[in-house]
């Protein structure tokens, strides 16, 4: 008798250590998110990739981020396409959106009037800088996508898929 009570207590306790090391393991894969700078001040973090600062920066926006965040708009996905690391990973998390227009970035080639700039957004949740975006503030209205990584590049240039290919696989992950 006492080797069965022995028994079923292994077999209980190695049973909730189990369940104790599944749940923590996922929880820190959905908390494992890492920033990609060490500097949480987006002022100081985009002046350190030497780009000019031309006003003080601005919390635009602060959500939590849903499954149909990912679902949405056409430009939600090329947002999301420009970041460095799983969008589902910050599903749950709150994101804060930090704005400033900035020069000396490397979209500046493309701006053909005196007072068009660089619009950078930044994303933040948990008191790191997690990614962001960068768009042209253009005079004229203009069609079509605008939005790059922080540093500029494409969608092209920063996932290696052509737009098209990118956009099949975005549809069939998330609509």
């Amino acid at each position: 008798m006492k080797r069965i009570t022995w028994m079923l207590f292994i077999l209980i306790s190695s049973i909730i250590l189990l369940l104790n090391f599944t749940a923590c393991s996922q929880q820190a894969e959905k908390d494992d998110i890492i920033g990609i700078t060490e500097e949480n001040d987006p002022t100081k973090y985009l002046e350190s990739k030497g780009y000019i600062v031309l006003a003080d920066i601005k919390k635009i926006n602060s959500k939590t981020i849903s499954k149909d965040d990912l679902k949405g708009s056409f430009i939600n996905g090329l947002i999301w396409s420009v970041q460095s690391f799983d969008p589902e990973k910050i599903i749950g998390k709150n994101v804060e959106y930090y704005c400033v227009n900035v020069k000396n970035h490397p979209l500046d080639k493309h701006l053909e009037h005196e007072d068009e700039s660089i619009k950078v957004t930044i994303m933040k949740t948990d008191d790191k800088i997690i990614g962001g975006y960068s768009s042209i503030n253009f005079k004229e209205i203009r069609y079509g996508a605008n939005i790059y990584s922080i540093d500029g590049r494409t969608l092209e240039e920063f996932t290696g898929l052509d737009f098209q290919t990118w956009r099949e696989s975005w549809d069939r992950k998330y609509k």
